[in-house]
């Protein structure tokens, strides 16, 4: 087994999904099945459809939560007297969250189907799914820039990192229910097989500098979690010669899980309609081919107070001393490598939706997403107008706010043609002409059969202002 498989993997996983948030305006695009992966509660406006095998949800997606590169290009400065560029590292500062993340996402349906019976809507799915999520501190560039003295003399330097690279597969069943003519309740269990994690669970370095004698105090605690139902993605002496097993990608995965989504959607009696959806409330137990790396003692600190060196040390005793220190550091912050099972949690996710029925084919929306990584939560706000000017033609368009960024114009268009559905959706139409001040980005493409599209009030639109839910609709008339 060779030691870089596990930068080989993680160049694959990044390298999948690096060319593109959450797709948002995808959850009030009205005819669309894929809303329910958002909220188990909506439903489209046909009475059954299947997706394409393999194409009827692919998306890759990517977010920063701390810099574009506009705000890079402003730490740049000119220098009036000879015309020359000079980099401003106080201003590279500010450019930071004091936690800051850069997130990458990849998804695929490999199979999709759902229908209604009365009251009763079904779906299910089998989806493969890759998340790389990496963390860094502000405090890093504070350290490096502005050093330990003057006004940083006792301030305690948090250099925490975190990484979380995770492909997986959901085996998901969905149903829903009106309660009520205007209510509808929903859940989703999920099914989950574990394939490649790695997960840098814990990384508490920290640096103080004392203001008595200036001297570092140094803690680490590290834990590094690995697993793969493929090969060991560190090597051990147990593992050295086993090979990559593409066989396990299909059978033979012991690494279980179990997610739970749940969803409600209620009609008001003003043409108002609100949902909330939770997702992905779950875990993952890893039991196949785990590595783990940890600190041999959590927090140990070690103090040190300078180079002691004289002019009288000959370069035997200045290398004798180095090896000293050496020895000593790996005393203090040595880690082990082990086997053991671990569970990891999935990301949860949150979603609060608003729609007004502005008239019979035009829908003004809001939507307030969030969710939790990291010990941090990360909000998000999306605000759109859902247009059907056709009954084989339909839009949403959408600006959202996420990760400090104001302007990420999004829009997701429908094609119904018979009984093939298409549809396409991104999340930052400026992305490639205002790649510099992009921080996100969201593309998304599928391809659907659906069948027994239901008539709405006007001949423009489904049933019930929330668009496809099948509120105050008869499911029985169909086009």
């Amino acid at each position: 087994m060779k030691k870089s498989n596990l930068f080989l993997l993680l160049a694959v996983l990044i390298g999948a999904a690096a060319n593109a948030q959450q797709s948002f305006s995808t959850y009030h695009t009205q005819s669309l099945p894929q809303r329910s992966s958002l909220n188990a509660a909506l439903r489209p406006d046909c009475k059954w459809y299947i997706g394409m095998p393999g194409l009827s949800n692919l998306g890759v997606q990517y977010t920063n939560s701390g810099f574009n590169l506009r705000s890079l290009s402003g730490v740049l400065a000119n220098r009036p007297a000879d015309t020359s560029v000079v980099v401003d590292l106080n201003r590279l500062v500010d450019v930071f969250n004091k936690v800051n993340y850069i997130g990458v996402k990849a998804d695929q349906t490999w199979l999709s189907f759902g229908f209604k019976a009365g009251k009763h809507f079904f779906n299910a799915h089998i989806a493969e799914k890759i998340s790389v999520k990496f963390g860094y501190p502000k405090d890093l560039f504070s350290f490096l820039i502005e050093g330990n003295g003057g006004p940083n003399l006792g301030r305690n330097f948090d250099l925490r990192f975190s990484l979380d690279a995770l492909h997986y597969r959901e085996y998901a069943l969905g149903y829903s229910y009106n309660l009520h003519k205007n209510l509808i309740v929903g859940g989703r269990i999920k099914a989950l097989q574990g394939i490649n994690l790695v997960e840098l669970k814990n990384t508490g370095f920290q640096i103080t500098t004392r203001p008595e004698d200036y001297a570092y105090v140094i803690t680490s605690d590290v834990e590094l979690n690995t697993s793969s139902a493929l090969f060991p993605l560190i090597p051990t002496s147990d593992s050295a010669n086993q090979d990559f097993n593409a066989q396990n990608l299909f059978k033979g995965i012991r690494n279980k899980g179990f997610a739970l989504d749940l969803g409600v959607e209620w009609k008001t009696q003003k043409k108002v309609t609100l949902s909330a959806g939770l997702n992905d409330f779950g875990y993952i137990n890893w039991r196949q081919n785990n590595v783990s790396i940890v600190s041999k003692k959590q927090n140990e600190a070690f103090i040190f107070d300078g180079l002691h060196i004289t002019s009288g040390d000959t370069a035997t005793d200045v290398e004798g001393y180095f090896k000293n220190l050496g020895d000593t550091l790996l005393k203090k912050f040595g880690v082990d490598t082990i086997s053991r099972n671990f569970r990891t949690t999935l990301s949860t996710e949150l979603f609060f939706g608003a729609s007004v029925e502005l008239r019979k084919n035009l829908h003004l929306n809001g939507l307030v997403y969030a969710d939790f990584y990291n010990r941090r939560f990360y909000p998000g706000v999306t605000i759109g107008l859902y247009y059907r000017p056709f009954k084989m033609l339909s839009f949403n368009i959408t600006n959202n706010f996420y990760n400090r960024a104001l302007f990420n114009p999004g829009l997701t268009a429908v094609a119904n043609l018979g009984a093939v559905q298409m549809f396409l959706n991104t999340e930052n139409l400026i992305a490639p002409v205002l790649i510099d001040r992009t921080r996100n980005v969201s593309v998304r493409f599928g391809i659907n059969l659906t069948f027994g599209r239901e008539k709405s009030r006007g001949e423009a639109m489904n049933g019930g202002s929330s668009g496809g839910t099948g509120l105050e609709t008869d499911p029985n008339t169909v086009h």
